[in-house]
């Protein structure tokens, strides 16, 4: 078949494209591909490298990635397993709990101190007491009876109780004799004479030293700069109904041979009906021995948080004393002021941390004997009765914490421990003490918050830092192998890598697949094509045609209702005959047809 000579421009033009394209395929055959080509872009043609294939750059930031990404979960999951955090939980459990062994310590050595310097004082009192009425030629229990000696031997006592006052870590100090100045006035039984010194801590009321107030005893002792004569003042002791008088005495009557260090009593009743201020009390008898020393025992465990018995016991020649007369009561008092100022929490972590010391009834914390510190706005809301309950499931998220319900609804998180202020052997032994830590729930609960959000932001962090590890690191170790293989063809002297296995591979490259010269174009070439084209099926004709349109293997295999398996056999049939390698060749011939007018007659 000839063509026109005004056609053997665009032939030649044409036939020269089309050469280009063999010599490729030559090339391609004997692997001497345009390698940098396919480096630089990252994704080959359907005949070299494959339909949306990866460079190694971007297997290596994936991998990379992956990599990351796997050692952090297992890092987060071993460290979970292994309870070193629980998204902020065990971080607050261990400042509170903490906080509650310093506070609990000091709330121990504070009543534990006081427990043996009640047991002191009596002594003290009792070998004092009986030294005054041996001058008068009396015993003790005829104090009584003489009236008149009672504002002599208050005077003597009166530097006793402030010397013990003042080795004390306490606000106040009492002595209630078994006597009274007037026997003759109504309800004289329950009229007892004594002393009731109270301590104002420094810088509380806009004070700028410690002050002492009289609060029982002759008005006379007030004065001087020493005492001051107390607004509740009052000449004498009522004993009626005051357990802190009552308890005690019954107990040494009951069982006359317990050690003082047995009688010993706390309470949250003042000696001073109608005070307004929270105390707890710890009193003791006054005893007058017959024939008996009085015995001690200072070292009986009070105080003990833990719960355990450190307590003594007694040999047998001190549980054989003698029974003994009753000379009166002495105690001393810890104030709601003085706890505070004593066993402040620390609010710089848990700005609503409330410590509190109370008796307990069956695991609820009871606030009619409760001593706090810390922030006032809870417990100043708490009423005068009633109790803490204490909730039957924890803090959640799997806390250590217990759950107290508040009156009015409020809800607490904290924990706490059983205080002990009476040794084993102790009639009242079975009135159980406590310290508790306290935070608001909601608190609690930010605090939660802000540590899971902290863990967040660092994964993050650490995720983000590894995304641009990954980055750096395939960049800057891919880029040496990369750019060797993007200039592996180019002329001149090749720069190493000094990577072994690339430096090869590149050197047998070039070695082994040198430019070939292309092929001899035969001159009736483009008659051979369109020779071929009679060898086509009508279906592969019409799938040529369709090609030629520029149409694609779905549009195709749409408007002929075939399968686009049965498109794609017939295309490489179609390549096999017309001697072609892909689409884009075959498209090049069939515009060279049209080019040369033979469209209509051909196509």
């Amino acid at each position: 078949m000839s063509i026109t000579n005004p056609l053997l421009q665009i032939k030649e033009r044409w036939i020269a494209k089309i050469g280009a394209i063999i010599t490729a395929r030559a090339h391609a055959r004997t692997d001497g591909v345009d390698v940098g080509a396919h480096i630089r872009t990252g994704v080959g043609t359907d005949s070299v490298t494959g339909t949306g294939a990866v460079n190694l750059r971007r297997r290596l930031f994936i991998f990379l990635l992956i990599l990351m990404i796997t050692m952090l979960t297992g890092i987060i999951l071993l460290l979970s397993a292994f309870g070193v955090f629980r998204f902020g939980a065990g971080e607050t459990e261990r400042l509170m709990h903490g906080e509650l062994a310093y506070l609990s310590s000091g709330a121990s050595k504070q009543f534990g101190g006081a427990y043996a310097q009640t047991i002191r004082l009596s002594e003290r009192l009792s070998a004092s007491i009986a030294e005054f009425m041996k001058r008068q030629g009396l015993y003790p229990a005829e104090l009584k009876t003489h009236p008149d000696l009672l504002d002599p031997l208050l005077h003597e006592l009166l530097p006793v109780i402030q010397n013990n006052l003042e080795v004390t870590n306490c606000s106040g100090v009492f002595m209630a004799l078994d006597a009274t100045v007037n026997p003759g006035i109504a309800n004289a039984e329950h009229s007892k004479a004594g002393l009731y010194i109270r301590t104002v801590e420094p810088n509380v009321g806009g004070m700028g030293a410690e002050a002492r107030y009289l609060l029982r005893g002759p008005s006379k002792f007030a004065g001087g700069g020493k005492l001051n004569l107390q607004a509740m003042w009052d000449l004498e002791f009522d004993v009626c109904d005051q357990p802190y008088w009552q308890n005690p005495i019954r107990e040494h009557k009951e069982d006359p041979i317990l050690p003082l260090s047995r009688l010993v009593y706390w309470c949250s009743t003042s000696p001073v009906q109608g005070f307004s201020e929270d105390v707890m009390i710890c009193s003791v008898p006054i005893l007058d021995r017959v024939g008996s020393t009085v015995i001690t025992d200072a070292a009986s465990g009070v105080g003990d948080v833990s719960g355990k018995n450190n307590a003594s016991r007694e040999n047998s020649a001190n549980s054989e004393s003698s029974a003994s007369d009753i000379i009166g009561v002495c105690g001393f008092e810890i104030s709601q002021m003085n706890f505070m100022l004593r066993h402040e929490p620390m609010t710089n972590v848990f700005h609503g941390a409330m410590f509190m010391f109370s008796s307990m009834n069956g695991g609820n914390i009871s606030l009619a004997d409760a001593l706090y510190s810390g922030n006032p706005t809870l417990y100043g809301s708490f009423p005068k009765t009633g109790a803490l309950i204490r909730a039957s499931g924890g803090a959640g998220s799997g806390s250590n914490f217990t759950v107290y319900s508040a009156p009015g609804g409020t809800t607490f998180v904290g924990a706490g421990g059983e205080l002990r202020l009476y040794p084993d052997g102790s009639p009242f032994a079975a009135q159980a003490f406590s310290t508790t830590l306290l935070i608001p729930k909601n608190e609690y609960d930010t605090l939660l918050s802000g540590y899971r959000l902290r863990f967040v932001l660092i994964f993050l962090a650490l995720t983000a830092m590894g995304v641009a590890a990954s980055v750096f690191l395939s960049k800057r170790y891919l880029k040496p192998i990369t750019d060797k293989l993007a200039t592996a063809g180019e002329a001149g002297t090749p720069e190493w890598t000094f990577i072994p296995e690339i430096d090869q591979l590149v050197e047998k490259i070039i070695a082994m697949h040198q430019p070939a010269d292309p092929p001899r174009l035969r001159e009736n070439l483009f008659e051979d094509f369109i020779a071929r084209l009679e060898t086509l099926t009508p279906t592969e004709r019409e799938i040529f045609r369709h090609y030629t349109d520029g149409k694609t293997v779905s549009e195709i295999q749409s408007e002929m209702y075939i399968s686009t398996s049965t498109v794609k056999t017939h295309s490489g049939h179609i390549y096999a005959k017309l001697g072609v390698a892909s689409r884009d060749e075959l498209v090049l011939y069939s515009e060279l047809i049209k080019k040369s007018g033979m469209g209509d007659k051909i196509l």
